[in-house]
């Protein structure tokens, strides 16, 4: 969602009734929250807390697991108690999960795989309510144009937060910008909790979540998967430790994100003239080729040039990619095929994670297989 759209776009977005406004303003708070704090808790692990490599990729890899195995549970929970509840009730353990790992700074040492199930049950409840509620309101010839509004406002919501959150780092330390998050996470819940929300009536079938129609966009789904992970946790800890320096790291994920928001509205006139499935191909091909060049990049301008391309095709990659995914939920099953997207991501996130793991215990240079490893998954597109 973008600070250059007005909250008229973001209601449109999700063609919300007027009742559910407090709701969503609410829910712009947390994806604010988010992105301050994102990029910078596999910093804070590694370089804070000083846990090894292994222990946080393996912590991520539990993370995502928890997140595929839950989501058809999250799926149960949200057709009993409602769509809107079940955003709701992902703010506890969103709360839960920060609280653990700020007390970490202090000292306090928590099981790790239980500060994961916690984490991956919270943003399995989130974004498998959200991505069916998305995908049963918005309407087909908006669709293009919401998810763009969609990717640019949480694009330019990492315009601010990550800039934010390295200041309040160095500046005040790991520990106020956890208790800030904190704060407006509890804030979040608050008014939430106040918020009447209608029940949705919709049915599932399990058969229908792990049938053939759905396993044929499992190689998609387990790609983007493995691309997020290396976007979100691989890149910036590289950068970290090629500039020792957290606004370096800031900055970085600032272009990412600036280059996927000024390239939103390209795409939008552009696709008028050529079809989503072209820019999908060309977007992944380039994208990959953006990984192959990161591996030897170690300067400051290298870092900054391929940050800032990166995200420039990443909205040719991602736009396209989710625009297919709920034109094909609304025709296979919406709950079902949303349920399926969320387990295939979640597994190729596990998968990357898995992949550093055996690259550490082997000593190979784990950053080099890291970059591969999202470049082969984004000629997986290719085929798309």
């Amino acid at each position: 969602m973008s600070l250059d759209h007005s909250y008229e776009d973001l209601h449109k977005l999700t063609s919300l009734r007027g009742k559910m406004q407090e709701l969503y303003s609410n829910l712009t708070l947390r994806t604010l929250a988010f992105s301050c704090i994102s990029f910078f808790v596999p910093i804070y692990l590694l370089f804070y807390i000083k846990l090894p490599f292994g222990t946080v990729a393996l912590f991520f890899a539990a993370f995502f697991a928890v997140m595929a195995v839950f989501s058809p549970i999250a799926l149960v929970i949200a057709q009993r108690i409602g769509l809107k509840n079940a955003v709701i009730i992902s703010l506890p353990f969103s709360i839960l999960f920060f609280m653990l790992l700020y007390r970490m700074s202090n000292g306090l040492v928590f099981p790790l795989w239980l500060i994961a199930l916690i984490g991956g049950i919270g943003e399995s409840l989130y974004f498998t309510a959200l991505n069916i509620d998305f995908a049963l309101n918005t309407k087909k010839e908006y669709r293009g144009y919401n998810i763009g509004v969609l990717d640019s406002f949480f694009k330019s919501s990492a315009l601010i937060g990550p800039v934010f959150g390295a200041g309040v780092i160095v500046y005040f330390g790991f520990e106020l910008l956890f208790g800030l998050i904190l704060l407006v996470l509890m804030l979040c819940l608050i008014p939430a909790l106040q918020v009447r929300v209608r029940r949705e009536k919709f049915r599932i079938s399990f058969k229908r979540i792990f049938s053939p129609k759905n396993a044929r966009y499992m190689p998609a789904f387990f790609a983007y998967g493995i691309m997020s992970a290396a976007e979100w946790f691989m890149w910036p800890v590289f950068v970290f430790m090629a500039l020792n320096d957290i606004w370096g790291v800031a900055l970085a994920v600032t272009l990412v994100a600036f280059g996927t928001a000024i390239f939103v509205g390209f795409l939008k006139s552009a696709s008028l003239k050529y079809s989503l499935s072209s820019f999908l191909k060309a977007g992944a091909l380039i994208y990959a080729i953006t990984w192959i060049l990161r591996i030897n990049s170690s300067i400051a301008l290298d870092i900054y040039t391929l940050s800032f391309l990166a995200g420039l095709v990443i909205v040719i990659v991602h736009i396209p990619f989710f625009t297919d995914t709920i034109e094909r939920a609304k025709e296979i099953g919406v709950a079902e095929f949303i349920c399926f997207r969320e387990i295939a991501v979640s597994l190729g996130r596990v998968a990357f994670f898995s992949v550093v793991l055996i690259a550490l215990a082997n000593s190979w240079p784990v950053f080099a297989v890291g970059f591969a490893c999202a470049a082969a998954a984004c000629l997986l597109f290719l085929a798309a």
